[in-house]
């Protein structure tokens, strides 16, 4: 892909990211005000456990603050604007790709209106317009006997799609990991609370109460036509949402891609107005976000490289968030930012990985440790010709060039250094325990490499006598992981064994091959990964009777220009 291929286009105006950081807030206080509601209603429930008349005291006061004018206008209104601008995030998101806990939080958001239509209209509307009865001993005994699998499905789904929503809100604020063993907590303690007391007082109501009294006929028919126009209202919405997402899809093709190049992943292309965060995502390069994309935390800042000029200056809510780290002016919020023109950046952080991951071993590495891992080893291809025809600060400055960018391929993908070998580098993958010894992430940084190469000739290709190509072996299987140095020269973890010699070998084999990776045949199966094009090759090694199976790969520069 080159420059021509993107579409140039005026950069976003402030004003319209200050909009985004407005709705995001309002947002975020229209969902409290909705999960305060909640809380309550689930603690007036827990009180079931002490009795119907226990719930009907505290239940006057719930609905004195929810059904007076001004609980009304909170609850109602808040629920209006959080639900339209819910849905306009989620019609307008320019990629499914997303964190599971965003996934689960959205499937949880649009379950919730199909759950809560018939118990809202049968209590609220109920009571308020048609004149039933909607007190605890009346509505109880109905939901106990007909309806307990729908009202405990209501109460899960509404309360931990607000606990995620929560989560995502303020686990970057310095107070939350003091709370958060106490929340997490109260987390899974209030649903479940409130469902023994909903069980606990219907069971109650059955038993100790006179059945409720039979609803009018006018009152069954009133229920039932708001039922139904409530139920084509929320079709329609869907039908709306789904329209709206495919015409915004087709939109954003015909509107051109505009290339966006990530160090150490390649170039990639952006649709225009898609932000960078999303970018990431799409093409599955690692970007760390503890606050999901909204403008809350610096974990997902880059710094920018190339076409800062062409970004807008950063919104309120960015501005706060950079200037509490006080960061450069290079420096920007992937989740704010929408290249609209050539843009080169370099992720700054790290995935954040599990707690303590390696520490604990670090002191286990001074006598070495037995791990099963997968080992890559990647190496310029004809490095010696290519110095020989260039000065050597040209040489040096390439080498610099390459090791940077090959070690952020490797740390994106969870995977760690364990040798620089002048003109290569050999990487660790696993030893957070992945599954399949971290063979699939080794395989995506392999793939990423190769990215890193074709850029590295667009950017370079006028100042390199020859073409720059990389060669990568990848195996897996058991390794000895130390701590090799001293105190004096510095310590460096790194893997030894057979392991390693194989990956060495197929990386040297890729000349024989003329293949850009080599896979050995047990990492393949271990990642469950496919790779398209692949031919199975077999590569004979010093001191095995059979050859070793590995699949050659060549990707095709097309190819890694479009991934």
């Amino acid at each position: 892909m080159t420059s021509s291929n993107a579409r140039i286009a005026t950069p976003a105006s402030g004003s319209a990211l200050a909009k985004l950081s407005w709705e995001r807030e309002i947002r975020l206080w229209a969902g409290l005000i909705l999960f305060a509601f909640v809380t309550m209603h689930l603690l007036n429930h827990a009180l079931g456990v002490f009795g119907i008349p226990v719930m009907e005291a505290v239940q006057h006061w719930r609905v004195w603050l929810w059904r007076g004018w001004p609980g009304t206008i909170a609850l109602y209104g808040a629920a209006a604007v959080h639900v339209l601008l819910a849905l306009k995030r989620i019609a307008l998101r320019r990629t499914r790709r997303m964190p599971a806990e965003e996934a689960v939080q959205i499937v949880l958001g649009l379950s919730i209106p199909v759950l809560v239509i018939e118990h809202a209209l049968g209590t609220r509307y109920g009571s308020s317009v048609l004149g039933t009865d909607d007190s605890y001993p009346a509505v109880l005994p109905i939901i106990y006997q007909d309806r307990v699998f729908w009202q405990t499905s209501l109460i899960l789904v509404a309360w931990f799609h607000g606990v995620i929503g929560i989560h995502y809100a303020f686990r970057h604020r310095r107070w939350f990991a003091r709370v958060r063993g106490a929340g997490a907590m109260l987390a899974f303690a209030i649903p479940l609370l409130a469902i023994a007391g909903f069980l606990a007082a219907g069971r109650e109501a059955v038993a100790l109460y006179p059945p409720p009294a039979a609803r009018s006929t006018e009152q069954i028919a009133g229920l039932a036509q708001a039922v139904q126009i409530s139920k084509l209202l929320l079709i329609v919405a869907m039908a709306l949402l789904a329209g709206t997402m495919v015409a915004a899809a087709i939109m954003r093709r015909l509107r051109g891609v505009v290339p966006v190049r990530y160090v150490g992943h390649g170039e990639v292309a952006v649709r225009p107005g898609a932000t960078l965060l999303e970018a990431s995502r799409e093409h599955r390069i690692p970007h760390p976000s503890l606050c999901g994309g909204r403008g809350r935390c610096a974990t997902c800042r880059v710094l920018v490289l190339a076409g800062h000029g062409s970004l807008p200056e950063p919104a309120a809510a960015e501005r706060t968030v950079l200037a509490r780290i006080s960061a450069p002016a290079s420096v920007r919020l992937a989740c704010q930012i929408r290249p609209r023109s050539e843009l080169s950046v370099q992720i700054l952080l790290p995935v954040i990985a599990r707690e303590g991951r390696l520490d604990w071993e670090e002191e286990a590495y001074k006598w070495g440790v037995d791990r099963k891992v997968a080992i890559l080893v990647v190496d310029i291809r004809a490095f010696t010709t290519l110095a020989k025809k260039q000065l050597p600060h040209d040489t040096v400055l390439l080498v610099n060039r390459f090791v940077a960018e090959i070690t952020q391929a490797v740390e994106a993908h969870d995977g760690r250094i364990g040798m620089y070998l002048s003109d290569g580098v050999m990487a660790i993958f696993g030893l957070g325990g992945q599954k399949g010894m971290g063979s699939r992430d080794a395989v995506a940084a392999g793939r990423d490499m190769l990215k890193v190469a074709h850029a590295l000739n667009a950017e370079l290709g006028s100042a390199l006598p020859m073409p720059l190509r990389l060669g990568v072996g990848i195996h897996c299987g058991p390794a000895v992981i130390a701590r090799i140095g001293d105190a004096e020269r510095g310590y460096m973890v790194t893997a030894l064994g057979e392991t390693v010699s194989i990956a060495s070998r197929l990386e040297s084999a890729t000349k024989e091959t003329l293949a850009d990776m080599l896979v050995s045949d047990a990492t393949l199966r271990a990642s469950g990964l496919a790779l398209p094009g692949a031919l199975l090759r077999e590569v004979q090694m010093r001191g095995h009777d059979e050859p070793i199976k590995a699949h050659a790969f060549t990707e095709p520069a097309e190819s890694i220009a479009a991934a």
